[in-house]
């Protein structure tokens, strides 16, 4: 449902561009991020969704409200599971 994102990023804060030219070298980051959310802790908070509706309005969910469920908690808890890896590389020029 979350694709996996990866590119250029700053190196060092604000103030460092993500490609950084000197006379010498070049300094260069790519960064990965992959949203890792596990199965169960969506079905989990479904659950507790699912039973908390029941309680409150007397009725029961069907099929049809428990994936429409399943879709708000996904895009509730997607920005909490966000996994980064910084890749950071240097290449010398030849002079």
């Amino acid at each position: 449902m979350f694709p996996n994102m990866a590119g250029w990023v700053l190196r060092a804060g604000r103030a460092n561009y993500s490609l950084t030219l000197s006379a010498d070298y070049i300094m260069i980051c790519a960064q990965k991020a992959e949203k890792i959310l596990p199965v169960s802790v969506v079905n989990e908070a479904v659950i507790e969704k699912v039973e908390e509706i029941e309680v409150k309005s007397e009725r029961k969910v069907f099929r049809k409200g428990k994936l429409q469920l399943k879709e708000k908690v996904t895009l509730e808890l997607a920005p909490l599971f966000r996994s980064f890896f910084g890749i950071f590389g240097g290449l010398q020029v030849k002079k």
